[in-house]
């Protein structure tokens, strides 16, 4: 007896033994889509009633989910019937995008009430990704002003004078002090030593006051 499903026939696949993980109680060869698999028997009128809507269900999902067909006549499906317990024919089966074999289809076996039965069981068994947390926008930290830096004291600029016998002498001030290089008793006009020494050990030199 012909099968009522077959690729060529209408589009629905019929499947065998082959296809099946009997001992995981999977479908391999579903594509990671989940979709329902008809159980049935060529000579049962039941099974016949049913195939224009299985083929116009499985036209309307549009490849996101799939129906297959299992006949039971088939050489080696009769081992298919008893791993996923189908006693009456026809029978629908929801299969998981994993290619498990779960919920039984207990409506009106309509078009419309097999697409929603698809649908309805494929939302359950596919959970939605889960939302990445947002990252946190880093907050910038205030970039504290740099210090300004203080201006460097500039060193009193050393002169140039004239001595006696005419030679050019440095004279560098000091706290008020004005203080030749040369030989020591070599002084500008208006100065002379006060007995005291300078921390770099040269004597120091002090204006001569006017009375």
């Amino acid at each position: 007896m012909d099968n009522e499903y077959g690729q060529d026939k209408n589009g629905v696949r019929e499947l065998t033994v082959n296809d099946f993980d009997l001992e995981g109680g999977s479908c391999l060869t579903n594509d990671d889509r989940s979709g329902a698999i008809v159980f049935y028997q060529a000579w049962c009128p039941h099974c016949r009633d049913i195939v224009d809507d299985v083929v116009e269900a499985n036209n309307k999902l549009n490849d996101r989910h799939i129906i297959f067909a299992v006949h039971g006549q088939t050489e080696g499906n009769g081992e298919v019937f008893n791993r996923f317990g189908v006693s009456g024919i026809p029978s629908i089966k929801f299969m998981t995008n994993k290619g498990k074999i779960t919920e039984e289809f207990q409506d009106s076996r309509t078009s419309d009430n097999l697409i929603t039965f698809i649908k309805n069981n494929s939302s359950k068994e596919e959970p939605k990704k889960k939302e990445e947390p947002k990252k946190k926008k880093e907050s910038k930290k205030k970039e504290e002003p740099k210090k300004k830096e203080e201006p460097k004291k500039k060193k009193a600029p050393k002169k140039k004078v004239k001595q006696d016998g005419g030679t050019k002498r440095l004279v560098r001030k000091h706290r008020g002090i004005v203080q030749t290089g040369g030989n020591a008793g070599k002084l500008k006009k208006g100065y002379r030593y006060s007995g005291k020494r300078l921390k770099n050990g040269k004597p120091e030199i002090v204006k001569v006051k006017k009375n």
